[in-house]
């Protein structure tokens, strides 16, 4: 893809602006997890993980992050070795507004 025509293959009735309201990813989330808890939300190598324990992890997550008092707005430098890990502290940091 030339880099200086980056968009030029976008389909001409794309909206122009995005809807006032977005869906909430976390909230999109826990809706899964509540209407199909046992559905596959993550593929991690081998092991599946289902959508009720992706909420579980990222609520784990997110409690431990709270223990270092980050509030909205706060900056956090997170890194894993894992990706499952990571993905679960970024939404665990979205969680908590960081």
């Amino acid at each position: 893809m030339n880099q200086t025509n980056l968009g030029a293959e976008l389909p001409a009735q794309l909206p122009a602006q995005l809807p006032a309201q977005l869906p909430d990813f976390l909230a999109l989330l826990h809706a899964h997890a509540e209407s199909r808890p046992d559905a596959v939300a993550v593929v991690d190598g081998t092991r599946e993980i289902s959508y009720a324990q992706f909420v579980s992890d990222i609520d784990k997550v997110a409690r431990r992050l709270n223990t270092y008092r980050l509030v909205p707005g706060s900056r956090a430098l997170l890194f894993f070795k894992s990706q499952y890990l990571h993905w679960l502290a970024i939404l665990a940091a979205m969680r908590l507004g960081v």
